[in-house]
């Protein structure tokens, strides 16, 4: 076999592998989370490992305002580049959005360029950038531009190719994240609408499902639970009371402890929000946290007197919150607790009522003031 033959092995396993990696890359763009920080963060990350680069930066376009605003960048100063907005009236951030189409600025003598990369940051060097435009269904969504490779060399045909291929994984998975974003805000006014108008009937208790939804989810994310598991408790948080719809103002407003026979109705209002919430079918764990947030560490809870880890990981989480909004609020037959006697008394509920490791993280964020 002679050289040239090697040779062109060689070039067409490197193109082999370079290909299964981009096919790799975009796969796992498509399916990564929806949260759009973490996402434009390791589209970037990802492109300037695929063609070693020195430097990236990803750019989203503001329709209202007409401007592209870094993003995410990776190998420049963040501090001072991220966010920074550039007029698209600059011809050539004008014949980039018009153009539509992978650019090597290098080859192109366009009026604008150096002032349009130097204006980003005094790092980059505009006569060796590859620009991809970010499209959806032929409108323009934003920008995706490499910097010099580390080995010196000039970017190749088929790293622009796959440049081209991988930046439609990434606008689609972009719009996605968006879409997902205004559906789940949606989702929330309209469970945080609801929350309020079961609370409008208890003056004591109005804003008391979001406050707990609030603080549950800090402790979860405290806790590093998926984006998932903290929506759920977010959406259990609202709800979790929802059962107490049908409860009589007279038990709900009473100005003296309850009798055990008003208390034992008022025990079953998580059995009853468990059943309204399965007919909502959330796409997340709701019921079972809202069925079992009034559940104890030690087993002596209601309804089900399930004790322990035996016990999901957000109902226990719910009852730390639901427990310290409750002892902070004013009720009918008392007035709300100092903070500090608050916290004391958390303190004394954990491994009793309440699960010890999650009081600890609770806290911990309470020390800290995020919670």
């Amino acid at each position: 076999m002679d050289e040239k033959s090697i040779t062109e092995i060689n070039e067409e396993l490197d193109e082999i592998a370079f290909r299964s990696y981009a096919g790799y890359v975009g796969a796992k763009i498509l399916t990564s989370s929806h949260n759009l920080n973490e996402l434009i963060d390791m589209s970037t990350d990802m492109v300037v490992e695929l063609t070693r680069a020195e430097l990236g930066f990803l750019m989203l376009f503001n329709e209202k305002s007409r401007e592209l605003i870094v993003e995410s960048c990776k190998g420049l100063k963040q501090k001072q580049i991220k966010k920074k907005a550039l007029k698209t009236k600059k011809d050539v951030v004008k014949w980039i959005v018009e153009r539509k189409e992978p650019i090597l600025l290098s080859e192109l003598d366009k009026p604008g360029v150096k002032e349009f990369f130097r204006a980003i940051s005094e790092e980059i060097e505009p006569g060796i950038i590859l620009s991809v435009p970010l499209v959806v269904k032929d409108r323009f969504i934003g920008l995706i531009n490499l910097g010099v490779k580390e080995s010196g060399k000039p970017f190749y045909k088929k790293e622009f190719q796959m440049l081209s291929l991988m930046s439609g994984n990434i606008a689609f998975a972009i719009e996605n994240t968006k879409l997902y974003k205004r559906l789940l805000e949606s989702y929330f006014s309209t469970v945080s609408a609801l929350a309020e108008a079961i609370e409008t009937k208890d003056p004591y208790t109005r804003g008391h499902s979001e406050r707990v939804s609030m603080y549950a989810a800090n402790i979860a994310r405290a806790m590093n639970l998926t984006e998932s598991e903290i929506t759920g408790i977010r959406v259990a948080g609202l709800l979790h009371d929802i059962g107490k719809i049908g409860l009589q103002e007279g038990i709900l407003l009473k100005f003296a402890p309850l009798t055990d026979a008003e208390f034992n109705v008022i025990k079953e209002h998580p059995v009853v929000s468990a059943r309204i919430i399965d007919r909502a079918e959330f796409p997340w764990e709701v019921k079972s946290l809202a069925r079992h947030h009034h559940e104890r560490y030690d087993g002596s809870g209601y309804p089900d007197s399930i004790k322990g880890e035996d016990i999901p990981l957000g109902a226990r989480i719910l009852a730390v919150a639901d427990t310290y909004e409750a002892l902070m609020a004013d009720r009918p037959y008392r007035r709300g607790f100092p903070k500090e006697k608050t916290l004391e008394m958390i303190k004394e509920a954990a491994g009793t009522q309440l699960d010890p490791e999650i009081v600890k993280v609770f806290l911990d964020l309470v020390e800290k003031v995020e919670i």
